[in-house]
């Protein structure tokens, strides 16, 4: 994970890239819930192998799978009080 997180910040400058993986983890759950019964209008496919593939919830130091039962919000950087 952290060479996806030095190839992101190369890429596309410095940030924390994280949240969107937890996006399309949800997205693709939603994906698969919601589906028509014959099945979801949309499947994503790996270039290479055209197998349906993923999304894996994974810490930054490696623990993974993850569910959300092992996930807790935490305030981040950005976080501001508010005023009232």
């Amino acid at each position: 994970m952290n060479e996806l997180q030095a190839q992101y910040e190369q890429q596309y400058g410095p940030g924390n890239y994280v949240p969107y993986v937890l996006i399309q983890y949800w997205a693709m759950r939603g994906m698969a819930y919601l589906a028509d019964p014959a099945g979801p209008a949309v499947v994503i496919r790996h270039k290479d192998c055209d197998e349906p593939v993923c999304a894996m919830l994974q810490c930054i130091a490696g623990h993974h799978p993850l569910t959300a039962r092992d996930t807790h919000p935490a305030p981040g950087p950005g976080v501001r009080r508010a005023v009232s």
